[in-house]
């Protein structure tokens, strides 16, 4: 019996460990790093938000009484003695006085004039449901009113003010070489200060656009239509910098999952993924390669407090202008934060490396709860995850099919067609290691039918066996039972035979 049953044991661990090696052998070691780049991109978008208005400006004029009053009190102060009697200090007095009230010197004219200007700030993003919900930074699409009026009229107010300098420099020469720059530079404060108190912007339109997939030669990345809103925003740093886009019209788009930002601890390692302008639009690279996202890597260096009391992550991952707002992955490749901004010397103003924080996932789900978002896995990411998978073991054919029904279910894929045309030449080439599905299905069929018909063989002789064991009892036990009989039989005929001859 221990034989049989060691035999047994041992077929059924040559099986198991035979179907094993051979999928084994076939598969091929791809870094995780790769994996979650690869499975990322589709779902990694640029976000450009563009702002338009009509800048109104209302142009001055020196009020000559202010002018003429300012005067007299200067001179008053020379009479006094409060004032040197030299011409210098006259004119700095009267700057000082000039600059400390510019809305009183400089007045409206009643002459306006609209200019329509337009600027457009650029982030990163990365789709969270099928139907199209973006997340990204609130200063990349919500900048507060007043830096809007500023980015918008600034350019404006600075031709306006160098238009009515030149006049006030041009007739300079009469003040002494000793106060001139500092008297020009307190008029060009009062003009300013003016120009910024008097100007508006009316007929303000926003528009947002998603840049995804991949670019064709000479059509520009936003040309492709797919249009989105705001529905949720936070403001800038300090404040929740979380804003969640729509987009339009969709409902099988690439995402990307997300994950528990509170488990992360000071020296995890971090990926950032997104669109640095620096390397985006790149004055050496192609156009086409701006829709290709950038990835860097790093570590959780620390967590920090925020003034308002929330926390964000710090960590030496690369990340700079246009990175705002794009993905954070944990070793998993789920999303755990939003890289949001860096540090900046306060003396050259540069930008410091390696001293970035990112916006954890459990303040954009506060946004995402808010708008009523689930993120959701769509069918479309599911099923490249699944061709990628199969494509870095080299099951090239069945990758092939994965990759061809991700291009049917979503048409615009950014990165299928390239798959699809890797996956063809590999096949060609004769480098598809894809187990044969009688491999798959075969050697397990093949492991039952033999288990079992040795299981069959042994219950049959243990059967057999009882029988023969059953039969040689029987035979034993029966024998003084028959003796019995006939010893029983014997004597009733010998009683028979002796009562016959008493009879007799």
């Amino acid at each position: 019996m221990f034989r049989k049953k060691g035999l047994i044991f041992f077929l059924t661990t040559l099986l198991a460990v035979f179907i094993t090696s051979g999928i084994c052998l076939a598969e091929v070691s791809t870094p995780d790093v790769t994996k979650i780049a690869k499975n990322a991109e589709p779902a990694v978008v640029l976000v450009q938000a563009t702002f338009e208005g009509d800048v109104e400006v209302a142009y001055p004029y020196l009020d000559q009484s202010k002018l003429d009053y300012a005067l007299n009190n200067i001179i008053q102060q020379v009479m006094s003695g409060a004032l040197p009697a030299d011409e210098a200090a006259m004119w700095k007095a009267l700057a000082d006085e000039m600059a400390a009230k510019p809305l009183e010197f400089l007045q409206k004219s009643g002459q306006k004039e609209v200019f329509h200007n337009g600027y457009r700030a650029l982030g990163s993003g990365f789709i969270v449901t099928p139907d199209g919900y973006v997340v990204t930074n609130a200063h990349v699409v919500a900048p507060d009113d007043e830096l809007l009026k500023q980015q918008l009229s600034g350019p404006i107010l600075e031709k306006s003010v160098k238009e009515f300098m030149s006049q006030i420099i041009q007739e300079s020469s009469s003040i002494p070489a000793s106060t001139r720059e500092y008297v020009v530079k307190a008029i060009t404060g009062m003009v300013i200060t003016y120009y910024e108190e008097n100007v508006k912007v009316l007929n303000l339109k926003k528009t947002y656009d998603i840049g995804m997939g991949v670019q064709v030669p000479g059509v520009p990345l936003f040309q492709k239509g797919l249009k989105a809103e705001v529905v949720q925003a936070g403001g800038a740093v300090p404040e929740k910098d979380v804003a969640i886009l729509k987009m339009e019209g969709q409902n099988n788009l690439p995402t990307i999952p997300i994950g528990d930002s509170t488990t992360l601890q000071t020296g995890n390692k971090i990926y950032v993924m997104g669109y640095p302008g620096v390397a985006t639009f790149h004055p050496l690279l192609s156009e086409a390669s701006q829709a290709q996202p950038s990835l860097t890597e790093g570590i959780i260096s620390a967590q920090k407090t925020m003034e308002g009391g929330w926390s964000v992550f710090q960590t030496n991952a690369d990340m700079t202008h246009g990175n705002s707002g794009g993905p954070v992955f944990n070793e998993k490749g789920e999303v755990i934060g939003l890289a949001t901004f860096g540090s900046v010397d306060q003396n050259t103003g540069q930008e410091i490396a390696g001293m970035n924080f990112v916006v954890p996932m459990s303040v954009v789900k506060e946004f995402l709860d808010r708008g009523n978002v689930k993120p959701t896995e769509s069918l479309v990411s599911k099923t490249y995850s699944e061709a990628l998978d199969l494509y870095y073991k080299q099951y090239y054919k069945k990758a092939l099919k994965k990759f061809q029904e991700v291009s049917a279910l979503c048409p615009g894929h950014a990165y299928v067609q390239s798959f699809i045309a890797d996956c063809t030449i590999a096949i060609s080439e004769g480098k598809d290691k894809s187990i044969p599905e009688w491999v798959i299905f075969g050697l397990p069929a093949v492991a039952v039918i033999i288990i079992g018909g040795v299981i069959f063989i042994v219950v049959l002789k243990k059967k057999q066996a009882q029988q023969r064991v059953n039969a040689e009892a029987g035979t034993t036990v029966d024998a003084p039972s028959d003796a019995t009989v006939n010893t029983a039989a014997t004597a009733s005929e010998a009683g028979t035979t002796e009562q016959a001859n008493k009879e007799s």
